[in-house]
């Protein structure tokens, strides 16, 4: 449940060239005030700036990954390693859009 998500953990959004994370994430509806008005505890948002260029979506990680493309250099180590370690995305096509 991405309200949940947002509001008992967190939500991290690293922009990304011709992304305006504001607006996307202005316009998500787990991010909407709760009904009633009632206030509340707000969503735990934090929006990074891109540290570097980066314009490989998650789709096209994942079409790399079903490939049998090395990843390393087109994400962190760490994603690397869980995605190696789980075995995800292996001979699975990628989803088409999005990213």
């Amino acid at each position: 449940d991405m309200r949940a998500l947002c509001y008992d953990f967190g939500l991290v959004c690293v922009e990304r060239e011709g992304a305006d994370a504001r607006r996307v994430v202005a316009e998500l509806p787990a991010l909407a005030p709760r009904e009633g008005g009632g206030g509340g505890p707000a969503p735990q948002l934090h929006l990074v700036e891109e540290p570097v260029d980066n314009l490989m979506s998650s789709t096209q990680l994942r079409a790399a990954a079903a490939a049998g493309f090395p990843l390393r250099y087109l994400t962190p180590d760490s994603v690397v390693d869980y995605i190696e370690r789980h075995g995800l995305y292996r001979g699975t096509p990628a989803p088409q859009g999005g990213g």
